[in-house]
């Protein structure tokens, strides 16, 4: 994904997010969105988190190298 960062620098990162359902509330989601409701409603929210929170930080502090 691209995000900026506080200097307006575009930074490419690669992210992973781990979630599961509420129980009492899977019935619910799953007649209202369907089963792709990751696409609908996790991920759009998770992208439009993480570009608020990457403008908050400088470059080298979002930049870090992985093995």
């Amino acid at each position: 994904m691209n995000v900026s960062s506080k200097e307006g620098l575009s930074i490419q990162l690669e992210i992973r997010l781990m979630s599961r359902l509420n129980p009492n509330k899977t019935n619910e989601i799953y007649e209202t969105k369907g089963s792709n409701y990751r696409e609908i409603i996790l991920i759009p929210q998770f992208c439009s988190v993480l570009r608020g929170v990457t403008t908050c930080y400088e470059f080298k502090a979002l930049y870090t190298a992985s093995s």
